[in-house]
């Protein structure tokens, strides 16, 4: 049902910028969430209620994390793995249906103001992992 990570990145596909590639991949994904919003909320239900099939949830978010992150797959990730792998773990709380729903439900926002709010965040982390990198952290 879902495009492909390579997919659904072919407008930025040409870009070598991580930040640009992550408000992309989040303003996608975060879409997504909203058109089928119903079964994303019985899918993360379901895994609440019933912890051992949590693992059959799609994890789009994290293909999605690992395809914007791909110009950095030679840099960040050979020369401070944990930091990179910390970046994708910060990425995959904000891009996700949770952090979404998070948004609309407990904070009020409009769908579109909350899609706005989470890929900022997540071209924040990115931005700030890249220049604590350019710093020597």
């Amino acid at each position: 049902m879902w495009a492909t990570a390579e997919e659904t990145m072919q407008p930025v596909a040409g870009s070598r910028d991580p930040v640009e590639r992550i408000g992309f991949a989040a303003e996608a994904l975060l879409r997504e969430v909203l058109a089928y919003q119903g079964a994303v909320r019985v899918a993360i239900s379901a895994a609440i209620t019933r912890p051992f099939a949590a693992g059959l949830r799609p994890g789009r978010r994290f293909g999605l994390i690992d395809e914007a992150l791909r110009p950095l797959s030679a840099t960040l990730a050979v020369r401070d793995p944990e930091k990179f792998e910390q970046l994708k773990r910060g990425l995959a709380v904000v891009v996700s249906a949770e952090a979404l729903f998070t948004l609309t439900d407990l904070c009020g926002l409009e769908p579109d103001v909350a899609i706005a709010s989470a890929a900022e965040t997540a071209r924040s982390l990115t931005a700030a992992a890249l220049a604590d990198r350019c710093r020597g952290r």
